[in-house]
């Protein structure tokens, strides 16, 4: 009995130290801050979690190089270049063919003028749906909601409708429209 207590004080020293090693926080995660994440079925076989994070961030902090890549390892990683930031936006399945698509907005560093691509894994590749979208800022964080209205499944088989920005009558606006679904390869690296 007398050794009873040093034996619960050496338990639990050893569960506090075994514990502590496992448990990783926010702070010793450096892409913690940067990482997004979506949930979606994107090889049409399985639901997996797509993964956004920069490849370096031990460099300046301007356009990094991305990865996007599957948790369950169901599609390639995706590397996107010259990113400053890179959001996924869960489209959902657009083309009607069994998997899941998403957007991300490319920013440029300084410019109001970005683009939004549409990704689709087709035939074990990563492709772009339709040509990238070009979207004017303020455009694209209130009128069409942070990118979650830029691009909506179409009543019409084989075509997205679609938001852009453009100007005209010289002012800026926003055309609703529909456009072909076509995939396109994605330029090495962007």
């Amino acid at each position: 009995m007398k050794r009873l207590p040093l034996f619960l004080i050496s338990l639990a020293l050893l569960y506090a130290i075994g514990c502590k090693s496992k448990h990783h926080s926010r702070e010793s995660d450096s892409l913690a801050q940067y990482r997004d994440t979506i949930i979606g079925n994107f090889d049409g076989n399985n639901i997996d979690t797509l993964i956004a994070e920069p490849i370096d961030t031990t460099i300046d902090r301007s356009l990094w190089v991305w990865r996007i890549y599957s948790k369950s390892n169901t599609v390639d990683t995706l590397i996107l270049s010259q990113r400053y930031t890179v959001r996924l936006i869960k489209e959902g399945d657009l083309d009607g063919n069994g998997t899941d698509e998403f957007g991300v907005r490319r920013e440029a560093e300084a410019g109001t003028w970005d683009n939004y691509c549409l990704y689709t894994y087709d035939n074990g590749e990563w492709k772009y749906l339709i040509e990238p979208i070009w979207t004017y800022g303020d455009h694209f964080y209130t009128d069409l909601n942070k990118g979650v209205d830029v691009v909506e499944r179409a009543n019409q088989s084989g075509y997205v409708t679609v938001r852009f920005s453009d100007i005209r009558n010289d002012d800026f606006c926003i055309v609703d429209t529909l456009i072909s679904i076509a995939t396109h390869s994605i330029i090495s690296q962007e």
